[in-house]
């Protein structure tokens, strides 16, 4: 079931005729595509993905090779792409149309928030401690951007965010060096 919280509740939008979380570790991503209107749910161990729209409509993709283990997926709207990184340090990028690979130096577990302010999707490398913001499509190293902690737990990533409300990006840990 998918459901969203609007003015103060939790709203029923679909009862089951997308996307299936079944077993122990359902393997999802998913993000928001502003400029398609749509969110796009991606089921990591069979490789489907499916959309819904406004309307509250399932629409299958074209499906995308099977990711092993985990990732996490972030639309990127200075590009208008959907980029998933996976725990395997292989990057997808969806434009619209179709799917592309590439390899990655990150670790296996990574953070992404679009950060305003910069005008760019963020990415915090947990194992190596660094920050990169992603331009044109490609990840550079953020000047100073060391990251001041770590996540001691092998199978998390930090979670991080945009606080609008601070003008700042946020990162979660589980301990601080």
């Amino acid at each position: 079931q998918l459901h969203d919280w609007t003015d103060g509740h939790w709203r029923l939008i679909d009862a089951g005729n997308g996307p299936v979380l079944d077993g122990f570790a359902p393997q999802i991503t998913a993000t928001y595509d502003t400029v398609r209107h749509r969110a796009m749910v991606i089921q990591l161990a069979t490789g489907a993905v499916w959309t819904i729209d406004a309307a509250a409509s399932w629409t299958a993709q074209a499906a995308m090779p099977e990711i092993p283990g985990e990732a996490v997926a972030m639309f990127d709207p200075a590009s208008s792409e959907i980029v998933v990184e996976t725990t395997a340090s292989v990057e997808w990028v969806y434009d619209g149309e179709e799917w592309a690979s590439s390899p990655t130096e990150f670790g296996a577990r990574v953070s992404m928030a679009f950060d305003p302010d910069r005008g760019h999707v963020v990415l915090v490398d947990n194992q190596a401690k660094t920050a990169h913001e992603r331009i044109d499509g490609a990840w550079s190293a953020l000047d100073d951007g060391g990251v001041p902690c770590a996540n001691e737990q092998l199978f998390s990533a930090m979670p991080l965010y945009y606080d609008a409300g601070g003008g700042a990006l946020s990162l979660f840990s589980s301990t601080a060096d």
